[in-house]
């Protein structure tokens, strides 16, 4: 499956994408690394990318040590795209 994802290509559909987009961003993040940034970057619509860290407990693939923590950022960004 990880191999068939690494041979997907997303990048025309992406610059199609006008809408607010939340995307999160572990610190010490092991499959995908920097995958985060690089959709940040095909994206036309505004984009807010959520850094979580290691220090918060949230720096491992998709900020699994801290799930409170990751809800609570996503939600407030998307409130901030909302409004």
């Amino acid at each position: 499956m990880l191999d068939q994802l690494a041979r997907w290509d997303v990048t025309d559909a992406a610059r199609n994408l006008t809408i607010a987009t939340v995307i999160t961003d572990a610190e010490a993040a092991m499959g995908f690394v920097g995958q985060s940034r690089e959709l940040a970057s095909l994206l036309a619509g505004p984009i807010e990318v959520l850094p979580f860290t290691t220090a918060e407990g949230a720096g491992l693939d998709c900020e699994i040590g801290a799930p409170g923590r990751r809800a609570q950022a996503i939600f407030d960004a998307l409130d901030r795209a909302m409004w």
